[in-house]
């Protein structure tokens, strides 16, 4: 999973998340909780995470088209 904010936040509040986050991630009792849910913690820079976004939006958005995905 992943925290985004809107669209237009200012980066240094994007970052001030960020660095939030990825300290928190470090604790071990947040480590252990979040393998306990089956969740592997990754912590990614802001623009390391722009990049995953942008790759994911990319591939899912070939599948998409290419095999005529719509909508109801």
């Amino acid at each position: 999973f992943a925290f985004f904010a809107p669209a237009g936040t200012p980066p240094a509040i994007v970052q001030r998340i960020n660095a939030a986050l990825r300290e928190a991630t470090t604790q071990p009792d947040v480590r252990r909780r979040a393998e306990e849910g089956g969740v592997i913690l990754r912590p990614l820079s802001v623009e390391e995470m722009d990049a995953v976004a942008r790759r994911e939006i990319e591939t899912l958005g070939r599948t998409i088209r290419e095999n005529g995905i719509t909508l109801e």
